[in-house]
């Protein structure tokens, strides 16, 4: 493999790039683009990388990351979705043949995109300052899939996102991303805060940095794991109600197997000891995995 060394570009020389390609960031698709060496560095480390290991990294920009992670001897698939900043990445690194460039939208639905799997067959790892408005749904849905070999995640996110993954129940923040995290990875902030002013140009908002790294030993099967999901999204769709009431109306809408005839909520909640009077928002990821469980149980019995 063609190993080159790239020199980090300074905020000036971005800019510049930029200029001369007659491109201007755009805010709707989340294009900030993180120019500090400390903060890119500490990605860098949290990834702990050795020589040969395929990495996914989604909104490469500029290709300040990307510049990093073939630095440390990865292969990398970078999907870019804006076609300008995709010429600027091919042209920078047009040396290399440890990077493959898609140029698409790396979610198709609120998914990662078929052709974006496909290029990253085989155990990857995900390595990416990931645009604010993807950084979520592609964080979950890399949880949920079965057919994803992933076996780490290290992403900048928005600060408000590393709460909501990493919030204890009985929080404000706490919510179906928590539980879908922690039910499938392991998750913690490797770094609280990264300040606006590193990135360009500045974000209206505060950043964190947050690993994941799966867990194999989950309770649920690989088709459960989406049908969890929507479980999952019934009961937080009516988090103010108490668990009984949030539960039924869940399970009324079908959202934990494709039968026709849903599972009562006394049933459910009588075969897990969940009090009833609780609400969704003070239960642990374990509690709502064995209420979908027994769902579904209940539910798939002869009547």
């Amino acid at each position: 493999m063609q190993r080159e060394a790239y020199a980090a570009w300074t905020r000036k020389e971005l800019r510049h790039a930029l200029r001369e390609a007659g491109l201007r960031p755009n805010r709707r698709l989340g294009q900030n683009f993180l120019c500090d060496r400390r903060v890119l560095a500490g990605i860098i480390d949290a990834a702990n990388l050795t020589p040969g290991e395929l990495v996914l990294e989604v909104g490469p920009g500029t290709g300040e990351l990307t510049a990093a992670l073939l630095d440390a001897g990865a292969r990398v698939v970078a999907v870019e979705i804006d076609r300008g900043l995709a010429r600027i990445v091919q042209a920078r690194f047009a040396a290399s043949d440890a990077l493959t460039l898609l140029v698409r939208d790396a979610l198709d639905a609120g998914r990662i995109a078929p052709e974006v799997m496909q290029a990253v067959a085989g155990p990857f790892k995900l390595v990416a300052n990931l645009p604010y408005n993807a950084g979520t749904p592609l964080l979950l849905d890399l949880c949920l899939r079965a057919d994803a070999a992933w076996t780490l995640a290290v992403a900048t996110v928005q600060r408000e996102v590393a709460a909501r993954l990493t919030a204890k129940p009985s929080t404000a923040a706490y919510g179906l991303p928590s539980v879908i995290a922690q039910t499938f990875a392991d998750v913690e902030i490797v770094r609280r805060r990264v300040p606006a002013d590193v990135f360009w140009p500045r974000p209206r908002v505060t950043s964190a940095v947050i690993r994941m790294k799966p867990r194999c030993n989950s309770a649920l099967a690989a088709a459960e794991r989406y049908e969890f999901a929507r479980f999952c999204g019934g009961l937080f769709n009516h988090r103010r109600k108490i668990l009984r009431h949030a539960l039924a109306c869940a399970l009324e809408r079908g959202a934990t197997v494709a039968t026709p005839d849903a599972a009562d909520a006394n049933d459910v909640l009588a075969a897990t000891g969940v009090d009833g009077g609780l609400r969704a928002e003070s239960l642990s990821p374990a509690e709502i995995v064995a209420l979908f469980q027994a769902a579904a149980r209940i539910q798939g019995e002869p009547a």
